[in-house]
């Protein structure tokens, strides 16, 4: 089954919780669990037996949020389920049996942090967690449970609690159950290793004496008993009591394929770069199979950072180093790889070279000024609709390459040409400016790293030429 045929959307809010209900009383909130079968995030499986997946988890994040910082009212949670007689039977086995390892990977490290994010509220904000275990709990239920405070469970003879990964399916509970069993709740390691290959549990009187839970109360009495324990948790919270609340408006964001952007942040996604390396590594080690090649090549990946692809920081990944520029003699033509004389070659370099040997000189002049034959590659951000890297032609006009990019969104006050060692320009001054070598040096400037940046006056008023401030 295909689990990850869209992007999963992390944003929500009260009322668009399917499986989770929050109501507040005084400093009091209750967070009950009653997840809808039918609404699981992706189809082909049920969540039955208040079971979860990603999108349960996507609501008890946002739910543990709200109650932080925009109820400072709060001192106390009260952690329950609004089903009877299940408290929560753990990630829903199905939906982990249909997914990718990756999907299944992350899925567990957002349902830690989730863990981890009551306790860090417990421990930052003073807000106190009681899990009301009001029916059974297994697996990743007993494992939220064990992020709270404090346990109650339900003495009502067939209530239990279990980490049955172990006899059930193989694996170690994933999400911290064993580190918080012996290192939060001192349960001893010899009942913990029991506890952990029983597949029925531990209930009542057994469960409070190997500390597995705080409490347990019959049924008649259980939820004013959770209720006066979350009064007294409350009472003794350090929370500040004159906290203003901070409000969690909807974050907007616009989704291409390729990128993520929100109003201060953009993320871009290289798809095809593990395609790439994929493609590359078999067409090498084809060509050493069938000796081609009189020497040995070697695919080095380096990290996907700016600096990483500067010819010393490159020779210092190779060598056993980090991918960091040294910017001191000797240079990598002097002393490179394995202290021998080294030539580095652009990468951009090689592909003209390639294509001018398929195709012939004169179809490399077909782009270009006569003095600056062929194409180069510019990376187009700042105030443009589609941030992007474009070939152009050399000697192409800055209005043109904005246009390749969808035009600028705003009024532009300056540009940033050739990178983070490049010359900023007025716009007035730079929209008809070829981008060729010989047109910027006459401005002051250099293509460098090929960026061009639109930027705006509160941007741009420090840096431009004649400003007391640059």
């Amino acid at each position: 089954m295909d689990m990850n045929p869209e992007r999963v959307d992390y944003r929500t809010e009260p009322s668009r919780y399917r499986h989770w209900k929050l109501a507040f009383d005084g400093p009091v909130a209750t967070l009950s669990m009653d997840v809808a079968e039918d609404a699981g995030l992706r189809p082909g499986y049920k969540l039955k037996l208040n079971s979860y997946d990603l999108g349960v988890d996507i609501e008890l994040a946002d739910a543990l949020n709200r109650i932080r910082f925009e109820h400072p009212e709060t001192r106390a949670v009260i952690v329950t389920s609004a089903k009877d007689r299940i408290f929560c039977s753990g990630a829903n086995i199905f939906m982990l049996g249909a997914s990718a390892h990756a999907w299944k990977v992350n899925f567990c490290k957002f349902t830690n942090e989730t863990r981890n994010g009551i306790e860090d509220s417990s421990r930052h904000s003073g807000i106190r967690f009681v899990a009301a275990l009001n029916g059974t709990c297994a697996g990743g239920g007993y494992e939220l449970a064990l992020a709270c405070d404090e346990i109650v469970l339900v003495d009502d003879r067939s209530s239990a609690v279990s980490l049955p990964e172990v006899p059930l399916l193989g694996v170690l509970p994933g999400t911290g159950g064993l580190t918080r069993l012996t290192d939060k709740r001192r349960v001893r390691h010899d009942l913990a290793d029991l506890f952990c290959t029983t597949a029925e549990g531990v209930r009542g009187q057994r469960a409070l004496d190997w500390k597995l839970v705080d409490a347990i109360v019959k049924p008649a009495q259980f939820m004013q008993a959770v209720k006066e324990r979350a009064q007294r948790l409350a009472g003794e919270s350090k929370r500040p009591r004159d906290a203003k609340p901070v409000a969690l408006p909807r974050i907007e964001r616009r989704d291409t394929p390729e990128r993520i952007d929100y109003e201060h942040v953009s993320v871009a996604i290289d798809r095809g770069a593990g395609a790439a390396i994929r493609a590359v590594t078999e067409a090498t080690a084809a060509r050493r199979a069938a000796r081609l090649d009189p020497v040995v090549t070697r695919l080095v990946t380096l990290p996907t950072r700016y600096v990483a692809g500067e010819e010393t920081a490159l020779v210092n990944f190779v060598n056993g180093g980090l991918a960091k520029p040294t910017f001191v003699p000797p240079r990598p033509f002097e002393r490179g790889i394995a202290g021998r004389p080294t030539l580095i070659q652009n990468v951009e370099t090689l592909a003209h070279l390639a294509l001018i040997a398929r195709h012939g000189p004169d179809w490399f002049r077909e782009l270009g000024t006569s003095d600056e034959p062929g194409s180069t590659l510019v990376t187009v951000s700042g105030v443009v609709a589609s941030p992007t890297v474009c070939e152009i032609g050399l000697g192409t006009p800055v209005r043109d390459v904005v246009t390749a990019a969808g035009g600028a969104t705003q009024e532009v006050a300056a540009f940033l040409i050739g990178g983070y060692y490049g010359s900023w320009m007025a716009a007035d001054d730079a929209w008809d400016v070829p981008l060729t070598n010989a047109a910027l040096k006459a401005r002051g400037a250099a293509l460098g790293t090929g960026v061009v940046r639109l930027s705006l006056a509160t941007v741009a008023q420090a840096w431009l030429p004649g400003d007391p401030n640059r």
